[in-house]
């Protein structure tokens, strides 16, 4: 194999954290590759309506599917239907644990976070996931997952993962110095709280806005703070949290689900962000906060602790009150601390790059593709290798 081919899923390319994955993945594979560090030539499968960047033109091989995401016809047909293209790779990468039946070649999958297990929105998503999953990590040759956090879950609820699941953080698009250039409007424009996500139970909205509630009539009196807007990004908001949110804070601005360059940009529009999350498998959100140099008011995750290290306001647990006090702290920082917090959090942002997410994934497929060659040596090549 002089050089081994990789088809990745890019199906889910532009959808929310899992297409933010694959492009940052495939990105940093092509840059690998440009500047030869390794010889790996890859391929992505897509859909109808999959928006491949420019930039992969020329770099990675295209192959157009029918299924669709979370269909029957994903996992029961998609390795049948495209045997072919199948056939001329040595290894497939599922981005996510949707991994499909009657593949003929070794698969790593990646397995971000167990929300639909711990937090499920539905009666039926947690033992779906759990079916899912589970069968997941047996075929595959290989298990990702994007933060110790949701290894350590992982090996709580499938104990089979344990010896074949490898961390491999997720990362960021942002530059050094992104951050730096906004920084100075923090008085002015980027008076703003921004929240991105949805109501689902896990994300906590509903403690985010009783909190900043509280906070805000604890300020009422002073003069010295002033507060500031608050901006909601996210599709799924239902009518009744908007009436409710707009009932607790009336000047809240909601505005539509934002993903890749235009959700940097609103980011780097925020002063802060707050992520009130009960489950996260990363903190992507996060991340990307620090990296365009916006302080994050957050959640005491395990996984929001690893990707901002120190460089947030933590709630001290998960309750109303917690989130409350640890957005006083932010609101009425000093503007000192508000700029070393900025200048650390752009700092911790950059040991999430899209070059360490690539060689880090690039040793999982190394591995694979080595136990692969030797299973198929000769009984006494095995056994001289």
């Amino acid at each position: 194999m002089s050089e081994p081919r990789i088809l990745i899923d890019a199906r889910k390319l532009g959808d929310g954290g899992i297409g933010t994955y694959i492009q940052n993945l495939i990105d940093g594979m092509i840059s690998l590759r440009d500047k030869a560090q390794t010889n790996l030539r890859y391929s992505i499968l897509i859909g109808k309506h999959t928006q491949v960047p420019a930039r992969w033109h020329g770099a990675v091989e295209v192959y157009e599917t029918n299924e669709g995401k979370y269909s029957l016809a994903e996992y029961c047909l998609l390795a049948r239907r495209n045997r072919e293209i199948f056939k001329r790779h040595e290894l497939f990468h599922s981005p996510h644990y949707t991994l499909p039946y009657n593949l003929d070649l070794p698969a790593v999958v990646t397995v971000h976070d167990l929300i639909h297990i711990t937090h499920p929105d539905t009666f039926y998503h947690a033992p779906a996931a759990k079916f899912l999953i589970a069968s997941a990590i047996k075929r595959a040759s290989a298990v990702i997952s994007v933060s110790q956090h949701s290894c350590n879950q992982l090996a709580e609820h499938f104990p089979t993962s344990i010896g074949k699941t490898y961390l491999t953080y997720n990362s960021t698009r942002c530059g050094l110095g992104v951050g730096e250039r906004y920084y100075g409007k923090i008085n002015q424009e980027r008076n703003v709280l921004g929240f991105v996500g949805s109501d689902r139970p896990h994300k906590g909205f509903q403690t985010f806005i009783h909190a900043y509630a509280q906070a805000a009539q604890s300020l009422a009196k002073s003069s010295a703070v002033r507060l500031p807007r608050v901006v909601v990004v996210g599709g799924r908001f239902s009518r009744k949290t908007r009436v409710e949110a707009l009932q607790l804070i009336p000047t809240i601005e909601f505005r539509s689900e934002l993903v890749g360059n235009a959700l940097l940009q609103t980011l780097a529009a925020f002063g802060m962000v707050c992520i009130s999350s009960k489950a996260e498998g990363f903190g992507l959100v996060a991340l990307e906060a620090l990296a365009t140099g916006t302080r994050v008011i957050c959640s005491p995750l395990p996984s929001l602790r690893e990707v901002c290290g120190e460089q947030a306001y933590f709630a001290s647990d998960f309750s109303e009150q917690a989130l409350t006090q640890a957005l006083l702290k932010a609101l009425t920082d000093t503007d000192e601390h508000q700029r070393q917090l900025v200048n650390q959090g752009l700092l911790q942002s950059q040991k999430f790059s899209r070059r360490a997410q690539a060689q880090a994934t690039l040793q999982v497929y190394e591995r694979v593709l080595n136990q692969q060659l030797f299973f198929n040596l000769e009984p006494d090549q095995a056994q001289a290798a």
